[in-house]
């Protein structure tokens, strides 16, 4: 298992389903961000065959909430498409290198887990149709009927891009081999 801590839960990846990178933290994702764009918290490859886009937020300990339905759909857009034109870049990136073009025939047979090139490879070619990426929102503290609205509300901004969305608390994730649990919780 991968085992990452954000917005205060502890994430945990299985790695025989997920291959996961930590986006706003990765090199590639941290060359772009000065340049205005924002980035979700994850990319990964779910069972091979599926890129998921995934944002976590924890109000639950926000003293301001609920949070404005808009506001928050509207981060989420902006974070989702951002992500979508930076892994657009690093894809344009990296087969402007003579090495990575050279080997794109052994790419997808090597490890997308341990190595990055591989991971990418197969998010550039995932990439090129819509009905392979998901986006997954993990709003933790929100209620059921307000996580239900911001669904409802990306759903049509990001139907030219994205094939399904999935919004839930931490404790109804219908993902397999991801497991996510509040951090110091009673």
């Amino acid at each position: 298992m991968a085992h990452y801590l954000e917005s205060g839960l502890s994430i945990s990846f299985s790695f025989s389903l997920w291959k996961i990178r930590q986006y706003d933290l990765h090199t590639y994702y941290k060359g772009m961000s000065g340049r205005g764009l924002k980035g979700a918290d994850f990319v990964g490859l779910y069972k091979k065959d599926r890129l998921v886009i995934i944002e976590v937020k924890n109000y639950r300990y926000d003293s301001t909430l609920p949070p404005d339905t808009g506001k928050v759909v509207d981060e989420m857009y902006r974070k989702t498409e951002d992500t979508l034109i930076g892994l657009d870049a690093i894809r344009q990136m990296l087969e402007r290198k003579w090495l990575y073009r050279n080997l794109s025939f052994i790419l997808p047979y090597l490890p997308a887990r341990s190595h990055d090139w591989p991971f990418w490879f197969q998010v550039s070619r995932l990439l090129r149709d819509k009905e392979r990426i998901s986006l997954l929102l993990i709003l933790e503290g929100l209620p059921e009927n307000q996580r239900k609205q911001i669904k409802e509300q990306l759903r049509p901004e990001l139907a030219e891009n994205i094939a399904a969305i999935h919004v839930y608390g931490k404790d109804q994730v219908a993902f397999e081999g991801l497991n996510i649990e509040g951090v110091g919780e009673i």
